[in-house]
């Protein structure tokens, strides 16, 4: 039991919860972080628990791997960059459970939010988690390939994408609009940058809108695509919608 104090690895740490009833508990109001990671550190299980929004419970910028435990914060779950690869994990949070940006792979886990469930940028494969939220499941500002996983959200998007590439090969996606793609203004009003989603397969379920197009590419080779109202809402740049041999 650690409280108040901040981890900092720069070499090679293992955290493995050695209790019979996995309540071992690090947790702060204080620290600005209670891990900060920039070295080798593999997460095998524990609790990490933050009472306050500032800071996170997990920082990275060196190789992290997540193979269980639990994170609860009313903030940031764990944030950074570097390589992460996780394998199950339960985040619960009122922020957003992951705001990663360097190459990242996610082959479960539970993720909860009230708000945006997880960001991802830098390049973010992900082949199998629950990622539940009532704002956006997962929002994407680097190059994502959803492999599998169901993503629900039930006021905004399953999946977001701005500015950059979104691949959808399987997964459940459930939204009010199930995946929006949209375009970035830059500051100047004069520029804007259109992102580009390539649907190759997946269950895809909107509310209102199945698949949402703003300004932005649009490509669509397979999936089964639903929506309330519209099964497809385009609206620009371009639209394909036919086959591709991509696996």
């Amino acid at each position: 039991y650690l409280t108040n104090q901040t981890i900092t690895n720069n070499g090679t740490l293992t955290i493995i919860d050695s209790s019979e009833d996995e309540s071992g508990l690090i947790t702060s109001a204080s620290a600005p972080n209670l891990i900060a990671n920039a070295g080798t550190l593999v997460f095998e299980s524990g609790n990490l628990s933050k009472t306050t929004s500032s800071g996170v419970p997990l920082s990275t910028t060196g190789n992290l791997t997540i193979n269980g435990g639990k994170i609860t914060t009313p903030g940031v779950g764990i944030s950074g960059s570097g390589t992460v690869k996780i394998t199950d994990v339960n985040i619960t949070t009122d922020g957003t459970c992951f705001d990663l940006y360097g190459n990242t792979t996610i082959t479960g886990g539970t993720y909860n939010s009230t708000t945006v469930a997880a960001t991802a940028g830098g390049t973010t494969n992900i082949t199998g988690g629950t990622f539940t939220s009532t704002s956006n499941a997962l929002s994407s500002t680097g190059t994502v390939n959803v492999r599998g996983g169901t993503f629900t959200s039930s006021n905004g998007y399953g999946l977001y994408t701005q500015r950059n590439i979104l691949n959808v090969y399987d997964g459940e996606i459930k939204g009010v609009v199930g995946v929006y793609n949209d375009y970035y203004l830059t500051s100047t009003w004069h520029d804007y940058y259109g992102s580009t989603v390539n649907i190759y397969g997946g269950n895809i379920e909107g509310t209102n809108v199945g698949v949402q197009n703003n300004n932005s590419y649009l490509n669509i080779y397979g999936g089964n695509i639903k929506g309330g109202n519209y099964g497809i809402y385009f609206g620009g740049r371009t639209l394909e919608i036919g086959t591709n041999n991509e696996e």
